[in-house]
C-alpha cells in the first residue's frame, strides 16, 4: 500500500510541475520532484542541493540556478494563477516569485494533507 501511495504522489507532483510549466525534459524538474518528495516523506528534511549535485556531478549553485530559472520561467509565461488555484497563493508583484524553498513546501505541504486525509 505504501508503495502505492508514493507511486501516487510521484504521478501528482508530475502533473503539478507540469501545470506550472516545468516541462520534465529540464534538470529543474528532476530536481523539483526529488526535493517535493523528500519534503513530503520528511517535513523537517532540509532541500537536499548538495545530495542532488553530488548525484549529477554538478556544483550545489548549479541546482539552486537551475530551479530557480525554472520558476521564473513559468512565471513570466503567466503561470502565477496556478499557485492561486492549487495553493491559494497570489503572487502580486510583476517581480516578485517564491524561492524554492517556498515553492517545494507549497507543493509537500498540500501533498501531505491531501494524502492523510485518505
Amino acid at each position: 500500500m505504501e508503495n502505492k501511495v508514493h507511486i501516487n504522489i510521484e504521478t501528482e507532483i508530475e502533473q503539478i510541475l507540469a501545470e506550472l510549466g516545468i516541462p520534465d525534459h529540464i534538470k529543474a524538474h528532476a530536481y523539483l520532484k526529488e526535493m517535493i518528495l523528500t519534503a513530503v516523506n520528511d517535513p523537517s528534511a532540509t532541500i537536499p542541493y548538495e545530495r542532488l549535485a553530488r548525484e549529477d556531478n554538478v556544483t550545489k549553485q548549479f541546482v539552486h540556478n537551475a530551479i530557480r530559472n525554472a520558476i521564473g520561467t513559468y512565471l513570466s509565461r503567466n503561470y502565477k494563477n496556478i499557485l492561486g488555484d492549487h495553493f491559494g497563493t497570489v503572487v502580486q508583484n510583476e517581480r516578485a516569485r517564491p524561492t524554492a524553498e517556498d515553492l517545494v513546501e507549497m507543493i509537500a505541504t498540500n501533498l501531505r494533507l491531501k494524502y492523510q486525509a485518505q
